[in-house]
């Protein structure tokens, strides 16, 4: 199915809800953003922009190299490193120099539903002489798609898109790649109530707005229709567009004007209501935490 074709047809489905005097629809599912070879652009253009590399994506790296050999620790035996939304795919790199610094015995799996993101992470990892074993899916048709061999041990790493997902959703998707063996990692930025606006800063810049809009666009919206925001409630970082004038998408969608199109979301936990709701799914964790300036990070790694 084109793109256009998904986009218009999850807007017709999507959850309305009238609120304020105006209607806001939860367009917020995560693939919306990579569907498009525009849309991984974007993406890439954004995490180099000051604001997003300096407050997110660098002290995730800096997280990643800090901990990589207690994150790895425990692995012996063929591992099957599975990376949901590989990406550049600069975090993970570190963590597969380790593994073969180590010895262990690997297959790499990038999974991402943008075709061009697996071709820059396949690019990048033979590099380092490692052969990808590319996955072309959404991570929630993962579990159809996996083999599971008992011989193997296996690792399921999704970053910072780990927030872009509501909690119950994403920790119930990991719990059944896992299994009774598996092991997943992630990496969050937590919530600390006086970095509200620090959190809010690399979300709030025209890379982070285009790359929003990226999606609408494919629904033949004018960016010139659209006023974008970012707001921060429900424990969360919501981002969208208030519709500017009313828009006839298709015969049997019209969306009115001053209508909110929420088109991504990322949560931000404290430490303990994270712990929360991982202990919901998984009986074993732990985690490496890192500061940096008003930053502060941190990697779960948890099994069953």
């Amino acid at each position: 199915m084109q793109p256009a074709n998904i986009i218009l047809g999850d807007l017709k489905k999507s959850k309305k809800l009238f609120k304020n005097g105006h209607y806001k629809i939860i367009f917020d599912q995560p693939y919306h953003l990579y569907l498009d070879k525009s849309q991984s652009q974007a993406y890439i253009t954004m995490i180099e922009a000051d604001k997003f590399s300096s407050l997110l994506h660098d002290p995730t790296l800096n997280l990643i190299e800090k901990y990589k050999h207690k994150i790895l620790k425990g692995f012996t035996g063929k591992l099957s490193f599975y990376d949901l939304g590989p990406g550049m795919p600069t975090k993970t790199i570190p963590l597969l120099k380790q593994l073969q610094e180590t010895g262990v015995p690997f297959d790499y799996f990038p999974v991402d539903v943008s075709e061009n993101f697996l071709n820059i992470t396949e690019k990048e990892i033979n590099k380092i002489g490692i052969t990808c074993h590319r996955i072309n899916s959404l991570f929630e048709d993962l579990p159809k798609v996996i083999v599971n061999d008992k011989n193997e041990e296996k690792l399921f790493f999704i970053g910072l898109t780990f927030n872009n997902y509501r909690p119950d959703k994403i920790l119930k998707l990991l719990k059944q790649l896992a299994g009774n063996d598996g092991t997943c990692l992630i990496i969050t930025e937590y919530f600390k109530k006086k970095n509200i606006e620090t959190i809010l800063l690399p979300y709030r810049d025209k890379y982070a707005e285009y790359f929003n809009y990226l999606s609408l666009k494919l629904a033949g919206i004018e960016q010139e229709q659209l006023s974008y925001f970012t707001e921060f409630r429900n424990q969360r970082i919501e981002m969208g567009f208030r519709v500017l004038e009313d828009l006839q998408l298709a015969p049997d969608l019209v969306i009115e004007k001053d209508t909110e199109i929420i088109t991504a979301i990322s949560y931000r936990y404290s430490k303990n209501n994270l712990i929360k709701h991982i202990n919901k799914y998984f009986s074993c964790f732990e985690f490496f935490e890192h500061n940096e300036k008003d930053i502060s990070l941190a990697s779960f790694k948890f099994s069953n």
